[in-house]
């Protein structure tokens, strides 16, 4: 959920010979119906054009999806607003949860659509608006600690059992024992999505009324740098700064490679990130380490992620009602619903994507970190995301990135922080 259970938006340019929506050949009576996807989930890129790929080869109503993917150098819902803007939005388009009340006018009400039943009961009040359903539940994805247990193990020649770890002080402790058996303990990356939207947008989950805290905010009646989940993100975050595999270059960090290539490999025994990482580490599994085992643990920042991780929907499907013909959009609710019902479809979506699904009927069990999101979930140990502007990421990141280096100090973070709510 890349920069989804907040704000996020990457993935590099995934040109699939785009077919315009608005000139379709759904109306020339050959049966034939040619619909897009814009996807904003980078991670998953390969396994969705291999699934829109069986999709169309499989389907019996002469139905072809094509796939694009939102530059890495773009937000999605910048993106949405120059297609739109242009008159050729995507048939289909992936968004992050703040993205269903800003393109609502613009997007099917799909109510009435046969896949709505099986949304899991916890997750449909985060795909509707208005009293209508407007949005398809990609996933449920999570974020936390990631940890490879094998390496921990290996390190301190001691089985680990996460569940020991219980306070800030335990993380520290163990990542002390890594250290000592030649192992780096963590790794920062340090995308703007990540320190921001992920790492310190973990401060507005666990207000108790979220909402509130927001408006206090923006009528400057609250302080960040008075909260205290503000300090205890920031001990977490200068705690693992000190351990960081990047310390003497923090900026160097590399999501697509080098990050998941470390802890796959060993490199390293700790890394914030979500479940949404796992194609990317999963590629780098091979060897020695194809049998690695992973979770994800607590932040251990307040009492109430002293045994639970941030998770929720993360990624939304919506489709355009404005330029979209009526057979369009019976093909794109035909492709969602292949992922819901069809056995192919739900393989593709949990094992191929890795996706932890936001629907009921599908008991297929995800691998790696989706494994750990779903245990999590079902033992109620969640901390709920909550969706921010589109712009707090790309705002916010730069003044997380100069505390990353040592250029700001917390007094500025909350500065940056208060301020962005004030404009």
């Amino acid at each position: 959920m890349k920069k989804s259970l907040a704000v996020l938006a990457l993935a590099a340019v995934l040109a699939v010979g785009a077919v315009s929506t608005g000139c379709s050949n759904s109306g020339s009576g050959s049966g034939k119906v040619s619909i897009t996807f814009l996807n904003s989930k980078g991670e998953i890129s390969t396994q969705l054009e291999a699934a829109a790929k069986e999709f169309n080869s499989t389907n019996k109503d002469g139905i072809t999806v094509t796939v694009s993917s939102v530059a890495s150098s773009s937000t999605v819902d910048e993106t949405m607003l120059s297609k739109y803007a242009s008159g050729n939005p995507a048939t289909i388009s992936m968004v992050d949860p703040a993205d269903i009340k800003t393109f609502a006018d613009k997007s099917l009400d799909l109510s009435n659509e046969s896949w709505v039943k099986n949304i899991t009961d916890s997750i449909k009040p985060s795909v509707t608006y208005n009293g209508k359903v407007m949005a398809f539940p990609f996933g449920v994805e999570g974020y936390g600690m990631i940890y490879n247990k094998t390496t921990i193990e290996k390190a301190t020649g001691k089985t680990f059992d996460p569940s020991s770890i219980k306070s800030l002080s335990d993380l520290e402790a163990l990542y002390k024992q890594i250290q000592a058996g030649g192992v780096t303990p963590v790794q920062i990356s340090h995308d703007d999505w990540s320190l921001a939207s992920h790492f310190m947008g973990t401060l507005f989950c666990l207000q108790s009324d979220p909402t509130s805290y927001e408006s206090q905010l923006k009528a400057g009646t609250a302080d960040v740098a008075q909260n205290s989940d503000f300090t205890g993100l920031l001990n977490l975050l200068d705690l693992n700064k000190n351990y960081n595999v990047y310390k003497s270059s923090p900026m160097s960090s590399d999501y697509s490679t080098t990050d998941p290539q470390n802890i796959a490999t060993g490199k390293v025994a700790f890394w914030f990130n979500g479940n949404w990482v796992w194609p990317n580490v999963k590629q780098f599994l091979t060897g020695s380490h194809a049998n690695d085992q992973f979770g994800i643990m607590p932040m251990f920042v307040s009492s109430k992620t002293s045994n639970s991780i941030v998770a929720g929907a993360s990624k939304m499907i919506l489709i355009d009602k404005t330029k979209s013909t009526a057979a369009q959009q019976k093909a794109a609710n035909e492709f969602l619903n292949w992922f819901v019902t069809n056995s192919d479809g739900q393989k593709a979506l949990v094992n191929d994507m890795g996706i932890a699904p936001a629907f009921s009927n599908i008991t297929l069990q995800p691998n790696g970190l989706s494994e750990s999101i779903v245990q999590y979930v079902k033992s109620g140990n969640i901390v709920s995301t909550v969706s921010f502007p589109g712009d707090f990421y790309t705002k916010l990141g730069v003044p997380m990135q100069q505390y990353l280096v040592g250029k700001a100090d917390r007094t500025t973070v909350a500065k940056a922080f208060d301020a962005y709510f004030k404009s």
